[in-house]
């Protein structure tokens, strides 16, 4: 590994580092990698390829929570139009200086209570992928945040929601997806099998059945 960059964001230390042996970029916070993709901005992590698979054919993306932007890269390239919202002010440099992140992407610095606050515009899909050096960020994971998000979805559209975990205090991932099939969604927890990212996905869809 050599390291390409080293900066102070707003959650910490963040580190680039490019692998030797095939030039894939890391984006490192603390102990945990948010982001490894190839040079041109191709995500390496299976759950990133999985939450491509679970907005299907939406055709407007938002993120909240941007990292080094390989799946906006990719949904991007796939013509689907993607806001990513963002609140660490150098995220948007990293990811378009280090890992291709695609010109098309809309990326917004502001926190994201504030974006949805103003925001008026609805999406096909939500994502939600804002972690810290120890993991999915505690308060975009509640019943009410979730609610809150699911705001800005269309009535057939859906939420993705990751749940990393470096360390930090884990996040209770089932009663999460309990809760939301209580508030009358349609939940479904996705759990690795296989590997070692260790990252859960809970999906949220809008017009389906309970």
């Amino acid at each position: 590994m050599r390291e390409l960059d080293c900066r102070q964001g707003r959650f910490g230390e963040i580190r680039i580092m490019e692998r030797r042996r095939d030039g894939a970029r890391l984006y490192c916070t603390g102990d945990g990698v948010q982001t490894m993709s190839t040079p041109d901005g191709t995500s390496l992590f299976g759950y990133v390829h999985a939450i491509k698979l679970l907005i299907g054919t939406a055709r407007t993306v938002l993120m909240l929570g941007g990292g080094g932007g390989s799946l906006a890269t990719m949904l991007a390239r796939r013509g689907v139009d993607t806001t990513v919202v963002d609140i660490d002010p150098v995220a948007e440099d990293i990811a378009r200086r280090y890992f291709g992140l695609d010109q098309r992407v809309r990326w917004i610095t502001e926190d994201a209570g504030t974006f949805l606050r103003s925001c008026p515009d609805r999406f096909d899909a939500v994502v939600i992928d804002a972690c810290d050096e120890r993991g999915a960020v505690e308060a975009f994971a509640t019943t009410e945040s979730l609610v809150e998000f699911l705001g800005v979805v269309r009535g057939d559209g859906s939420l993705v929601l990751n749940l990393a975990n470096n360390g930090g205090p884990e996040i209770p991932a089932w009663q999460l997806a309990s809760a939301m099939v209580d508030r009358g969604f349609h939940a479904t927890l996705y759990r690795p099998s296989l590997g070692n990212e260790g990252n859960e996905l809970l999906h949220v869809a809008v017009g389906a059945p309970r």
